[in-house]
């Protein structure tokens, strides 16, 4: 294996030097309207990629197809589509493009894919090819199998096959990756920070990640973990400049076996390993207002976040308790990691939210303005 790992990392060492793949330099510029899909914006130019914008990156993660007519564009720069492409809706690209933001094709992969070179080649194609036919911007490329030190190779060889392909696009596409909150020992950061234009830091999940054992829930985001992580990633050698940090409009509900007096929500065994994702939205039209549960709000100052804790008033045994991020969390933990003159910022999704119900109308400007921190 050592000696496969050598000849691949000669490889890649090639393509720096013969590739002129920095995404510092030039890119080619292709004819942007070859093989392309009909334009169905009015202004047909909307249908050309766009150039980043400079400054701060501010992200925001897609998963439904239908919400974006609710969007403050103005307070973005740039869009990862996380949905099904074919769900698509044209406008939603015009309305991005006059807004001079981007959108980026969420590009996942799995271990079949990463292990085979015909799969690889097959992947790369289509995935490009729907960023043309689309009338998208650039790539984000999303790996969230096991790493290991044998895979890393691999893993680093086709991010820079891919990240050469997306470049000869045109001057305007960007490659973006994923990346877990914190970096393991064998991680390739040599490499991945010269070909991408940022590294999207997941910090989220982190207690899933992390303490699957722990007998007492908590937050999704815990500051002091994400400050560890990115810590880690700039002493690794990662320019902070290149790392973009997860913030997350989600949360997760628990089911807890008793409630201390101080508040505590001590685990059953089976929420110990199993949480279920939830929104806030969700949460509070459920038991806010409801008469047969007891609601209240809480906040752990040490992971700077909000929790609440619901307990029914007719079974005894229902007592869960929801750990998330609002404004005020998420406007704190972004001025604290602000501070390391990162990138920019990026949303885990901004779909999360109740864009219809008029008691939940104030979250929507509340949670959007915390990219604002960002500016």
């Amino acid at each position: 294996m050592l000696c496969h790992n050598t000849f691949l990392f000669l490889v890649i060492s090639l393509y720096f030097v013969f590739g002129h793949l920095n995404s510092d330099e030039p890119r080619v510029d292709n004819d942007q309207t070859q093989n392309q899909s009909p334009c169905k914006c009015e202004d047909v130019s909307l249908c050309q990629s766009i150039p980043p914008r400079r400054g701060y990156v501010r992200l925001a993660y897609v998963k439904e197809a239908t919400t974006w007519k609710y969007y403050n564009f103005s307070q973005i720069t740039d869009i990862g589509v996380w949905f099904n492409i074919s769900e698509l809706d044209p406008e939603m690209v015009c309305t991005a493009h006059r807004n001079n933001v981007q959108l980026h094709l969420a590009g996942k992969f799995g271990s079949d894919t990463l292990l085979n070179s015909s799969q690889q080649a097959q992947w790369t194609d289509d995935t490009l090819k729907i960023i043309k036919d689309n009338h998208l911007d650039g790539l984000s490329m999303d790996y969230e199998e096991i790493r290991s030190p044998d895979t890393e190779p691999y893993l680093i060889a086709f991010m820079v096959d891919v990240a050469r392909k997306v470049r000869s696009m045109g001057p305007n596409y960007q490659f973006t990756t994923t990346q877990p909150y914190s970096p393991l020992p064998y991680y390739d950061l040599t490499t991945i920070p010269t070909v991408v234009d940022y590294l999207m830091i997941m910090s989220y999940d982190e207690q899933l990640q992390h303490d699957p054992d722990n007998l007492y829930p908590a937050a999704n985001q815990q500051a002091w973990r994400t400050v560890y992580g990115l810590s880690k990633f700039i002493r690794l050698g990662i320019p902070a400049s290149k790392l973009v940090v997860g913030m997350p409009w989600y949360g997760y509900m628990f089911d807890c076996e008793s409630i201390t007096a101080d508040g505590k929500c001590y685990l059953t065994n089976s929420s110990r390993s199993s949480y279920t994702q939830d929104r806030f939205s969700k949460v509070y039209n459920s038991y806010a207002n409801n008469e047969n549960y007891n609601y209240t709000e809480g906040w752990d100052e040490v992971t700077i976040s909000p929790f609440i804790t619901i307990v029914s008033n007719v079974d005894p045994s229902f007592k869960k308790q929801f750990w998330y991020d609002n404004g005020i969390s998420l406007t704190r933990k972004g001025i604290m990691f602000k501070q390391f003159n990162l990138k920019g910022t990026g949303v885990f999704h901004v779909d999360c939210l109740d864009y219809v119900s008029p008691a939940l109308h104030y979250t929507i400007k509340e949670y959007w303005d915390t990219f604002t921190v960002f500016e």
